[in-house]
This record gives C-alpha cells, sequence and structure tokens, in this order.
C-alpha cells in the first residue's frame, strides 16, 4: 500500500492506494480531521500510521473493521520486528483462539468493551486454558487496542481496565545425581548424547544448545560462549530452521567455564566429527560443520 497527503477544503486527506482482493487498483480518501495550517506533521504521522495498521492487505474503514481483524493486522504488523519464534506465538495465538472467538460475535473494533475482554478471560480459563496462557492473550489484545487508541480509532484502551488472571507460580523439580547418571547412561552412543550432556552439565535451553558452534568453545581458556541460537517455528504456514546471534534475552549471553570433563569430552566429539569428515569425503554433508 502506498498513500499521499492531499489538501480539500483547507483540511489534511490522507490518499490510499491499495489493490482489493481481486487484485483490482483502488483508491481511498480518508479525511484527517486536521486544519493545512500547523498540522503537517500530525498529518504526516498519521499517514504513516494508516499506511502501517494496513500493510500488505487492503485498507478497511475504522468505523467497519472488527476488532479480530484489527487483530490481526497487528500480529502481521509485528513480524520482522520480534524474534521469528515470537511471531510464530503470537499467530498460534491469534488463529487458535482470539480470531476465532471474536469472529463469531461479529464485534466491531469500536464496539469492545471491558466486559467482553474479562468475559474471554472466563471463557479460555474454562476451556482449561492456564492463566499464564490468557495473560499472553491479553497482552496481544491489549497491544493492538494501544495502537488503536494511538490512532484515534477507539476512545480508550479498554483492557487496561480488565483484571487479567493471576499469574500461575511455576514449581519446578530436578534430576537428582542418581537420576541424572541414569540418564547419561541411557543416552550414551545415541543421537542425542551431546545434547543430552550439555543440557545436563551446563542447564542451557534447547536453542542455545542446538546452536552452539565450534567457535564458542575455547580450549585453552577453558570456556564456552553462549552467543547463537537455532530455532524451529512457522513462517508463512511452513516449518523452517533459524539459526540467530539474538537470544532470548541481554542476560543469555554468557561465558561458562569447561572443567577437565567437559573439555575432554568436547575433543573427543570434534575428533569424531573431523574422522567422519574424512571417511566420508565427498558424500558428507558440510552443512553444519561449524556446530558441535
Amino acid at each position: 500500500m502506498t498513500g499521499s497527503l492531499q489538501v480539500k477544503s483547507d483540511t489534511f486527506y490522507a490518499v490510499l492506494n491499495f489493490k482489493d482482493d481481486s487484485g483490482k487498483r483502488k483508491q481511498k480518501w480518508v479525511c484527517l480531521n486536521m486544519p493545512v495550517k500547523n498540522n503537517k506533521r500530525k498529518a504526516e504521522q498519521r499517514l504513516a500510521e494508516l499506511l502501517a495498521e494496513n500493510d500488505g492487505t487492503a485498507y478497511i474503514e475504522p468505523t467497519k473493521i472488527l476488532f479480530c481483524d484489527y487483530v490481526k493486522l497487528w500480529v502481521e504488523g509485528e513480524r520482522g520486528k520480534v524474534q521469528v519464534t515470537t511471531y510464530d506465538n503470537y499467530v498460534h495465538m491469534l488463529n487458535r483462539h482470539i480470531y476465532p472467538y471474536f469472529k463469531k460475535l461479529g464485534l466491531p473494533l469500536a464496539k469492545v468493551t471491558p466486559s467482553v475482554i474479562q468475559k474471554y478471560h472466563a471463557d479460555k480459563l474454562s476451556e482449561g486454558l492456564s492463566p499464564n496462557t490468557v495473560i499472553k492473550h491479553h497482552a496481544i489484545m491489549r497491544t493492538s487496542l494501544q495502537q488503536a487508541y494511538k490512532a484515534k480509532l477507539v476512545r480508550e484502551n479498554v483492557a487496561d481496565l480488565v483484571e487479567k488472571p493471576k499469574r500461575a507460580k511455576y514449581h519446578g523439580s530436578f534430576y537428582n545425581a542418581d537420576e541424572l547418571n541414569k540418564l547419561l547412561a541411557v543416552a550414551k552412543g545415541t543421537t542425542i548424547e551431546t545434547p543430552v550432556f550439555l543440557a545436563a552439565y551446563f542447564g542451557l535451553r534447547r536453542s542455545e544448545i542446538i546452536g552452539l558452534r565450534w567457535e564458542a568453545v575455547d580450549f585453552v581458556s577453558k570456556t564456552v560462549t553462549v552467543k547463537h541460537k537455532v530455532v524451529r517455528a512457522k513462517l508463512d504456514g511452513k516449518m523452517t530452521i533459524q539459526a540467530t546471534d539474538e537470544l532470548k534475552t541481554q542476560s543469555s549471553y554468557r561465558v561458562l567455564p569447561l572443567n577437565d570433563t567437559l573439555l575432554a569430552y568436547l575433543k573427543d566429539v570434534k575428533s569424531k566429527q573431523e574422522r567422519n569428515r574424512e571417511r566420508n569425503c565427498n558424500s558428507h554433508n558440510h552443512e553444519y560443520d561449524d556446530y558441535v
């Protein structure tokens, strides 16, 4: 979608150019309700908001847009702004829960009330969803409504007036030494031996273990640096493998010490990989040579 500012009767209009569902080019004039004098910057900002809200979609008049469709627009707008796994989670929550629920209600954006959001929470909790999951749904709806509020499509963010479910406290359980030794014994000699071994010693996330590269292992200083991850995520409905240096949080970037057991184990893994490459010659897949 493209757009420009035009003036008619001393008032700013946003002229939006887009394609309808059939691919036919359309043009829409939207009155910004701003007189020309001293409002050019505000008009430009509002035009940019309209383009962002409808990026890749046909323009929908604010008075007609359904709440479910607006939330969908917001989720689609987050693509490329957040990590691919986060976007994948947004799409899953939207398509599985939020969109079908509100689509059935046929509720316009401007008609959403605190009681509507509150009932959504209650219905989803009764379906068996955890309070923590419903809180995530609330965050999506609240943020999309905040965008609508800033764009002056709604008078207030009604999600701020809703009481969220109380977050359930996580109580973790851990292997004792005997259980851990049994796990390592079962994994030994299998294809998951190295990931299990690293998880047992370091407590790394799955994505961090899979994303561990040999350049991060310093055999001289006896350290391993966590700075890369590999994840699986859906993009356009297809499962993909994504490698990135962008970890979950800033504190995820860390340097961990290697004791003698870990050092010896990783040296052995590296030697086995080198022998496999020599043995397999041209038939060896070198795509993941950099990874532990």
